[in-house]
């Protein structure tokens, strides 16, 4: 019996077009197989030197930052006006010590801090707060934060708005409090010139403090730190106060940072300090301090919000050698409700409800929200870039680069979802899929016609 044959009974002229249809095939499945592979390797690569870049830039410019402060710092404490005015406030403030302070003031400064402080520091801890570990205890302290850091109407006056609440003056705006010290005939023209070095320097608060007990006798704010003891005072354990103890030993004027930390003074926000001691010869006299919120930080790394060059879903954040941002999320600056729920969720992303609520009052995601610490590791010792889940449970593409800055181990990330790295490259797929379907639909109706024709002469002969 004969075998068969796979089409055999098939015309010449359908073979010639399957032929050339298989090879028109086969070519073009090589050609497109090469082309995606080939394409998506390309978009990698230009996107890994795209953020590699833009990390860098990131890191660069928040380097260029943190020498600016630390410069403007250093110059002060060079400035032998800085030591004479430790100097004289100091004297100033042991004068204060040595009078005692009425009744009524150390009342109205305890009612204050039970009425404005304690309630701002119970929303951030969610935990009770007692004023009795927080107001000072000796003499000039208690004088100066009466007369200075308890927002008050103008003198002589009982101001109210158009809703009938109390208008007050803030304590940064008060040049003389009128109480007639001698602190009080220096703060004026103490605060006209420092206070204006801290506006046009973007320090959050700018801080004299004299090596006699280490005693914040100047700060711009006059918040629950002024006139404190830095060593014996509420806030001894505080950053400012450990960076300040690392000077101790020094000969000559040395700008230092300090990491972010939860200050009490500032409603437990975020802050970072930087200081330098200050000397009269060779004789410490003193320490200047500047505070840094997280905002400046932040504006640099988002380009003030504009987050140019960083696509739909990309960021840049700070983050500390613990795994714990130092800066705000991004989703989080933009839709902080988006965030919180999205971090309520089950999975890798979730966060108890303690440090969401925390990120909900201190108003940003540093030192509260974790990232990957296996990238940190990496991150500590050199630059490079790699994949990894993000803080909301995205995969992600992330490049990293470690700073140089005195005292710290910061790094900065720059990431982009990987679905948006990739969009471009399955755009390019489905265009080439459906290009090559159309092509396959052309090559089949030429094959057929092509075949037809050329066998045209030879069915003539046959059919002779």
């Amino acid at each position: 019996m004969k075998r068969r044959r796979l089409f055999g009974n098939t015309s010449l002229a359908t073979k010639l077009a399957l032929v050339a249809l298989v090879v028109t095939l086969v070519s073009l499945a090589v050609t497109a197989t090469v082309g995606l592979v080939r394409g998506s390797e390309l978009a990698d690569e230009i996107a890994d030197a795209r953020f590699v870049s833009v990390a860098s830039s990131r890191a660069d410019a928040i380097q260029a930052a943190t020498v600016a402060y630390e410069r403007e710092i250093m110059s002060l404490a060079l400035s032998p006006a800085t030591a004479r005015t430790i100097t004289d406030l100091g004297d100033a403030y042991l004068e204060l010590g040595q009078q005692s302070v009425p009744t009524a003031a150390l009342n109205d400064l305890t009612e204050f801090y039970i009425s404005d402080i304690v309630p701002e520091l119970e929303d951030v801890r969610q935990s009770r707060v007692s004023a009795a570990f927080l107001v000072p205890d000796g003499d000039a302290a208690i004088h100066l934060q009466d007369a200075y850091s308890i927002p008050r109407a103008p003198t002589g006056e009982v101001a109210s708005g158009d809703d009938g609440t109390t208008v007050t003056i803030s304590p940064d705006l008060v040049l003389d409090a009128g109480d007639g010290s001698a602190y009080s005939e220096l703060h004026p023209t103490v605060h006209q010139v420092y206070g204006q070095i801290a506006i046009q320097s973007g320090f959050d608060d700018l801080f004299l403090i004299d090596a006699r007990s280490d005693t914040v006798v100047y700060s711009v704010r006059k918040r629950i730190d002024f006139a404190t003891s830095l060593d014996l005072g509420p806030h001894s354990g505080s950053a400012l106060s450990r960076l300040i103890d690392t000077f101790q030993d020094a000969s000559e004027p040395v700008g230092r940072f300090s990491d972010f930390s939860a200050y009490v003074p500032a409603s437990e926000r975020p802050t970072t300090f930087v200081a330098s001691p200050v000397f009269d010869g060779s004789t410490l006299v003193g320490f200047i301090a500047g505070s840094l919120s997280v905002e400046p930080f932040d504006a640099i790394l988002s380009g003030r919000g504009d987050w140019n060059g960083f696509g739909d879903s990309g960021e840049a954040y700070l983050v500390g050698s613990d795994a714990i941002m130092r800066s705000t999320a991004r989703v989080f600056g933009e839709t902080p409700a988006v965030y919180l729920a999205a971090t309520a969720e089950p999975g890798p992303a979730q966060l108890t409800d303690a440090q969401r609520r925390r990120m909900s009052a201190t108003g940003t995601t540093a030192l509260v929200q974790p990232v990957d610490r296996q990238i940190v590791l990496q991150a500590s010792d050199s630059a490079g870039i790699t994949d990894m889940v993000d803080h909301l449970g995205r995969n992600a593409r992330v490049a990293y680069t470690p700073l140089d800055v005195t005292g710290n181990s910061w790094m900065v990330f720059a990431q982009v979802d990987r679905d948006e790295l990739d969009s471009p490259i399955e755009d390019y797929a489905r265009v080439m899929l459906f290009t090559v379907a159309l092509f396959i639909v052309v090559v089949t109706f030429v094959a057929v016609r092509w075949s037809a024709r050329l066998m045209a002469p030879i069915r003539a002969i046959a059919e002779r």
